[in-house]
C-alpha cells in the first residue's frame, strides 16, 4: 500500500471541487458546501495551472506534431488527478470537447502526456480522456454564434461627383 504524500491529499481535495465546479459529466466522487464554494473557483484555476504546465512540456514532445497539439490538445482540460490506492497508478482525467477529440488524444497523445506529466511531477501516471459537457456547450455555442460585422465589408459611401468619371473615356 502506498502512503498518500500531502501532495497527493491536495491534488485530489482540488480535483474534487474542481469537478463540482466545472459542470462538467463526469461521475463526481464527492459534493461540496456552498460554503466551499470559494474554494471550488480556485480549485480550478489550480488544475488549470497544473495543466498548462504539462501542457507546455508536451508542446516541445518533438513526438506530438505542431498540428496534432492545435488540434486536439490545445484546448483540453485538467478534470480531475486521483491519486493510485493499494499500489495502483494515479489516474488523470482530461476533458476534450467531442469523441473525435477524444479518440485522436488517445491514440496520438497519451504517451506524451504521461511522459510529460512525470516530466513535471515526476510521477507516474494513467491517462484518461473524456468528453466534457462544459467544453462540448462552449463549442457548441461558438458554432451557432452570429458573426459580428466587419467594418472593411460595409457598403461604401458616395465619394461624390469627383470620383464619377464619363464611361466613354
Amino acid at each position: 500500500m502506498t502512503a498518500m504524500t500531502n501532495r497527493d491529499r491536495r491534488l485530489h481535495a482540488v480535483s474534487r471541487e474542481a469537478r463540482v465546479a466545472s459542470d462538467d459529466e463526469l461521475p463526481h466522487n464527492g459534493s461540496i458546501s456552498p460554503s466551499q464554494g470559494a474554494n471550488a473557483q480556485g480549485a480550478v484555476a489550480e488544475l488549470a495551472t497544473t495543466w498548462s504546465q504539462v501542457l507546455a512540456v508536451v508542446e516541445c514532445d518533438r513526438t506530438v506534431s505542431r498540428a496534432t497539439y492545435a488540434s486536439w490538445l490545445a484546448n483540453s482540460l485538467l478534470i480531475s488527478v486521483s491519486p493510485g490506492s493499494d499500489g495502483t497508478v494515479p489516474v488523470i482525467v482530461v476533458g476534450v470537447s467531442h469523441r473525435l477529440a477524444q479518440n485522436k488524444v488517445r491514440q496520438d497523445c497519451l504517451g506524451a502526456l504521461e511522459a510529460a506529466w512525470t516530466t513535471v511531477f515526476g510521477e507516474t501516471v494513467r491517462v484518461q480522456v473524456e468528453v466534457t459537457g462544459a467544453l462540448r456547450t462552449a463549442n457548441r455555442d461558438l458554432s451557432t454564434a452570429t458573426p459580428v460585422p466587419d467594418d472593411r465589408s460595409a457598403p461604401a459611401t458616395d465619394l461624390g461627383s469627383a470620383n464619377r468619371g464619363d464611361s466613354n473615356g
